[in-house]
């Protein structure tokens, strides 16, 4: 869920892992932000940009300081926005660093790999200190265990983008409604 001055609105989100087979197939059937969780994510910039995605965010685990810049320098010349990732055990200081490049940092409130994770609120500090670095210049994306119970602090803390998956998709299809409801509740009180 994305919060702006135009009010809510629920965007797509997709994220591309090593071990998915023909990738560029599988982002030019739905072209919006993919998250490139993989080893080597320069290896996928045109591959992403021919298909017509229009963001790329990388892990920061992946590339460092002048490397992430000079990558998303890159997506920037291809028409894309840039964003980083930076998972929960990683210091934030990597990201701070290199923020200016980038329209949009992602912090993982749980560890990539899999859904239903709890929501690890220690990360939160993360995401007070991009807003202090940053101001409003980028958006800052939450990913993982967001559900009615913790989007509130998420809002509170400074993130702007919101990402839930199994607490909506883990539920009957008649209850997610109801749950995406519950999550516009907590973030209408922030």
């Amino acid at each position: 869920v994305r919060r702006s001055g135009l009010g809510e609105r629920l965007d797509e989100h997709r994220r591309v892992l090593d071990h998915q087979v023909d990738i560029q197939e599988r982002i030019r059937q739905r072209p919006a932000e993919r998250p490139a969780q993989v080893e080597d994510p320069a290896m996928f910039v045109e591959a992403f940009a021919e298909a017509g995605a229009s963001h790329f965010t990388f892990h920061i685990e992946r590339l460092w300081g002048d490397a992430a810049i000079g990558l998303a320098e890159r997506v920037h010349s291809l028409g894309m926005t840039a964003g980083i990732t930076v998972n929960p055990p990683t210091d934030i200081e990597p990201v701070l660093e290199v923020a200016d490049a980038f329209e949009l940092v992602l912090v993982m409130s749980v560890n990539p790999g899999f859904g239903g994770q709890a929501f690890m609120p220690e990360v939160l500090d993360k995401v007070h200190a991009v807003r202090a670095r940053c101001g409003d210049r980028v958006r800052i994306e939450m990913d993982g265990g967001i559900a009615p119970d913790t989007a509130g602090a998420c809002i509170a803390a400074g993130a702007d983008v919101l990402v839930a998956g199994s607490s909506i998709f883990g539920r009957h299809p008649d209850e997610r409604a109801s749950v995406i409801g519950s999550i516009r509740q907590g973030l209408s009180s922030h």
